[in-house]
């Protein structure tokens, strides 16, 4: 069972640091469209990267004790899947807000096929987690 909640935890990870980065690209798209200062810019722009850290640190450490716990209480796939569909909706959020901001340069986009993805993800985890919510 230790091995299935590193996997859990693995993915959580990686789909984390994908947020992070679709996080700082809003950011930066932001920053862009606002104009500004050079300098300004950079500084936002580590400011931002920063404080996601921060909260994406925080997500990987309290994900790997609910992990832990949910495998002792029966309920892992119920926690993993909530969790994994709240990163595929903000990566959604983050691919549409960079789609339709206007203002940016055409290889800034995020292909439709990310927001497509990322939503059918969520939708298949959320089917998931009612189906396994019904057993338990």
């Amino acid at each position: 069972m230790k091995l299935v909640v590193v996997t859990c935890w693995v993915v959580t990870m990686g789909v984390g640091f994908l947020n992070l980065v679709l996080f700082r690209e809003v950011g930066l798209a932001a920053i862009a469209i606002a104009g500004g200062a050079p300098q300004l810019a950079a500084l936002l722009d580590k400011v931002i990267f920063f404080l996601f850290g921060v909260g994406g640190l925080a997500i990987i450490i309290l994900s790997e004790a609910a992990y832990r716990k949910g495998a002792e209480s029966g309920r892992l796939v119920l926690r993993f899947t909530t969790v994994s569909t709240l990163q595929f909706l903000a990566i959604a959020l983050c691919s549409l807000i960079l789609r339709t901001t206007p203002g940016l340069a055409e290889s800034a986009r995020t292909p439709v096929w990310i927001v497509v993805g990322s939503l059918t993800l969520a939708a298949l985890l959320i089917v998931l987690r009612q189906t396994v919510w019904k057993r338990v």
